[in-house]
């Protein structure tokens, strides 16, 4: 799992944001004009790509998409063990 695969997967998904634009430091919720229907996408890419179940609260705790990344990282560590 790695931070450019993620982020692939999220342009991959939100096809109004250009190929390459987002990078590990961008604030992700101004990237994708989050609402509670894109939370309920990138929550659902997030379930299906990595298999785990994040919260709203995680969205709210992290800004960058490197911090969402290292919330994911975490919960897929600890899951794991």
């Amino acid at each position: 799992m790695d931070i450019n695969a993620f982020i692939l997967e999220i342009e991959n998904e939100f096809n109004e944001i250009p190929k390459g634009k987002l990078k590990p430091e961008s604030n992700y919720k101004e990237a994708l004009n989050l609402s509670s229907i894109s939370s309920l996408i990138l929550i659902a890419l997030i379930d299906n790509k990595y298999d785990l179940l994040i919260e709203s609260s995680d969205l709210k705790q992290s800004q960058t998409l490197n911090e969402l990344f290292e919330i994911i990282i975490k919960r897929k560590n600890i899951n794991n063990k």
